[in-house]
């Protein structure tokens, strides 16, 4: 075998590999969605949904879906309690 073929074997399985890797890259970033945000206290911890953010409002965190005057909002208190609102759109 030659040298030329020998670097041309290799030049061409370099590209295979690189090629396929790409391709599986963008495969699984279009595929695989991203991890859900992850929501922590001192006291609890859990997975929020998509489309939820959670904000601190004194002692009670209020996490709210979408638009928070026309949707729903969770109110968590310190001490335990758990509240759930509904809003009516006007």
């Amino acid at each position: 075998m030659s040298s030329a073929f020998f670097k041309a074997f290799v030049i061409g399985l370099l590209a295979t590999g690189l090629g396929l890797g790409l391709l599986g890259l963008g495969g699984a970033w279009l595929l695989v969605p991203s991890p859900p945000e992850r929501f922590a206290t001192a006291v609890y911890s859990f997975e929020l949904a998509r489309g939820w953010k959670c904000v601190r409002e004194g002692t009670e965190y209020v996490c709210t879906f979408g638009n928070p005057h026309t949707d729903r909002a969770d109110l968590w208190s310190s001490r335990g309690a758990s509240y759930h609102l509904h809003f009516e759109k006007r």
